[in-house]
């Protein structure tokens, strides 16, 4: 995924130990994984990444079956790789859908515009001077996130801020999203959201975000698949042009030289076919124009 996103993977990253592309059974049973994945990241044409996905799905997953753990510790390591899998597939869908680098960064321009708290502007720059972003990995998550929600769920006010929750327990730490649990001051955000959010409300929005993912995915392939049969067509449409308008040249060639010998039956024979193409033929431009009027000055002579 470095190719990828031009960065590693977050600490999300199994045991050294233990290959990712190696036996599944392997790789469950080296981080003790009693559930099964709850999102199905199969559409992730990446195999190194789509496994990731996995991995990180099963270790959130586990975490909320480990009952010998108390309830914090555990919605804690649930959260976080909850964010590790959004943080990946979010890349994943900007470096999917914006595959230049230029394209990227004006659609995240453009989708966080508007993005403000009243006081100050949460829209994303991109940067000036010496440092230039390169790859969908240089631009903050934190924006990227915003862009998603701006892009997919407009109106979704709620799943923007779970996002937002989950990011800042990543980046608070156990330690610390353990004190503010300790401490239970509702005037603290986070704390809100350890208090009212529950396993199964991040797993419907990490199902969430992932399955608007796939489909926006899934409909561009669709449209490139669509867009490269027509370019062949085009291609072909071309070729055939081409070899029409070079076989009604060679007609009236034919005509000129059946004339010149006497064959008027041949003449005959020769418009027949050279009309009966021009009928058929679903192109109207100067050259189809100009060739019906040279088989009508023919036609003229000849009949």
């Amino acid at each position: 995924m470095r190719r990828l996103f031009g960065k590693t993977i977050p600490a999300s990253t199994i045991s050294s130990q233990v290959s990712v592309a190696g036996d599944i059974a392997e790789i469950r049973a080296a981080l003790e994984i009693r559930g099964n994945h709850s999102v199905d990241y199969g559409f992730v044409k990446e195999q190194r990444l789509r496994e990731q996905l996995f991995i990180d799905n099963w270790r959130m997953e586990n975490a909320a079956l480990n009952l010998k753990e108390k309830e914090v510790d555990r919605f804690y390591v649930f959260c976080v790789n909850a964010f590790y899998q959004i943080e990946n597939i979010v890349n994943y869908y900007f470096y999917t859908l914006y595959p230049n680098i230029n394209d990227l960064l004006t659609a995240v321009e453009e989708a966080t515009k508007n993005d403000s708290d009243g006081k100050k502007s949460f829209k994303f720059k991109r940067a000036t001077g010496d440092f230039v972003e390169k790859n969908v990995g240089d631009i903050p998550i934190f924006f990227k996130m915003n862009a998603l929600c701006n892009l997919l769920f407009p109106n979704d006010v709620n799943l923007k801020s779970t996002l937002g929750s989950l990011r800042k327990v990543r980046n608070e730490g156990e330690h610390r999203c353990q004190i503010i649990w300790n401490n239970k001051d509702s005037s603290n955000k986070l704390y809100t959201f350890f208090n009212k959010t529950s396993f199964n409300n991040i797993r419907i929005v990490l199902k969430k975000v992932v399955s608007a993912i796939k489909e926006k995915i899934q409909a561009k392939a669709q449209t490139k698949k669509k867009d490269n049969i027509t370019s062949k067509k085009s291609y072909v449409d071309q070729k055939e042009y081409k070899s029409t308008i070079l076989s009604l040249i060679s007609k009236l060639e034919d005509i000129q030289k059946a004339y010149d010998e006497g064959n008027v039956e041949e003449c005959e024979n020769l418009l027949d076919i050279g009309f009966s193409v021009l009928a058929s033929f679903d192109v109207d431009d100067e050259k189809t124009q100009l060739l019906q009027s040279q088989f009508e000055k023919w036609a003229k002579i000849i009949l």
